[in-house]
């Protein structure tokens, strides 16, 4: 699972919600967005101990909206109480579903800001060198 299949799960489920709403992510952001829009960026990520062999692998998501009428912020707020729920799980392009965490958001100048955390674990396998013989001698205790 990677940064571009979240980013693409997060699409997906913006424009089932916001189909009028233009989307932009890094790959094709241009000058001078069209409003309604989301921007769809992941800044940072980390991996930490996760179970067994494997590890926690977290991407940090920033979705930025665009309202219609400039510095809306009755029509921010009312795209963060919907996007709040809807992005705690999303779909990815292979059918598996991921869940989102510590949403947050804030409106800064007129433009709605959301965090979302994606977590998933990733399997990693060390490579140890098998022993090439094993000798034994049993035997009974005296004879």
């Amino acid at each position: 699972m990677t940064t571009d299949d979240i980013t693409t799960g997060i699409s997906c489920r913006l424009d089932a919600l916001y189909p009028a709403s233009h989307i932009y992510t890094d790959k094709n952001v241009e000058q001078g967005l069209e409003t309604p829009a989301f921007y769809i960026k992941s800044p940072s990520g980390s991996i930490g101990p996760g179970y067994m062999q494997g590890r926690k692998v977290h991407r940090l998501f920033i979705i930025e909206y665009y309202p219609e009428s400039e510095g809306s912020r009755d029509e921010c707020a009312s795209v963060a109480d919907i996007l709040m729920i809807e992005l705690a799980l999303i779909t990815l392009p292979d059918g598996h579903k991921i869940r989102g965490t510590d949403i947050d958001y804030t409106v800064q100048d007129g433009v709605l800001h959301m965090t979302v955390g994606y977590d998933c674990m990733v399997a990693y396998t060390q490579d140890t060198e098998a022993m090439e013989t094993l000798d034994t001698s049993i035997g009974t205790k005296g004879a």
